[in-house]
């Protein structure tokens, strides 16, 4: 065996490495006020189904009952499809909120065309927190290490960042960063673990034909 008879494991081999794709990001400073006045439209200019929306929620609530709605869509006008977070602070602790998840059954939906995903609670004012739609069309949640919350969902791009409320806040804003999919460290270790495999095969291999001829 030469050394040109190496050209195919390598390429085989090689097809195993993660190739990143860098796409646009975008950051969206919404403030208090578009909580307050019914519907606002904030188009994010990412037009990728695959996508990681960093959100960091720095409102401060008019009362218990206060509900700041985010709604993460496919488009400003017709055809409007989306995953609904309503933003609230906790009852218990009013220095948390929690996060609720439902997601449209149809296009252009009414009150009654959402299912509900799940609740997540006691998150931190201030803390960064990832909504993620992946290649495999799942709805993931993450506080940028753990996992908080998985669901299967029809895949559609995040063109549209839509807000609404009736005097929800007195003060603050929220801040949504529409960006490429976004790993955990444990997401991004299992990612380079076929990598690692390769590599070391790879060196096996060379190591084998290295004594099998000398002179390569």
């Amino acid at each position: 065996m030469r050394a040109r008879h190496l050209a195919p494991i390598l390429a085989l081999l090689l097809l195993a490495v993660p190739i990143a794709t860098v796409c646009a990001v975008t950051t969206l400073t919404i403030p208090y006020t578009d909580f307050n006045n019914g519907i606002k439209e904030h188009p994010t200019g990412y037009a990728s189904d695959v996508w990681s929306i960093q959100l960091v929620n720095n409102l401060n609530f008019t009362g218990t009952s206060s509900i700041a709605k985010i709604f993460i869509a496919n488009s400003t006008g017709s055809g409007f499809f989306a995953i609904n977070v309503n933003l609230a602070p906790e009852l218990n602790d009013p220095t948390k909120y929690s996060a609720d998840f439902y997601i449209s059954s149809c296009a252009d939906p009414g009150p009654d065309n959402w299912t509900h995903i799940g609740m997540i609670h006691n998150l931190r004012f201030g803390g960064a927190y990832y909504i993620r739609m992946s290649n495999t069309s799942e709805l993931s949640v993450t506080d940028g290490l753990n996992v908080l919350l998985t669901n299967p969902v029809l895949k559609f791009p995040a063109i549209n960042i839509r807000t609404d409320g009736s005097n929800a806040a007195t003060s603050g804003y929220v801040q949504a960063t529409v960006q490429n999919w976004t790993s955990t460290p444990t997401e991004t270790v299992n990612e380079w673990v076929p990598v690692v495999i390769s590599i070391a095969m790879l060196c096996i291999i060379l190591s084998m034909l290295k004594k099998m001829q000398p002179g390569l």
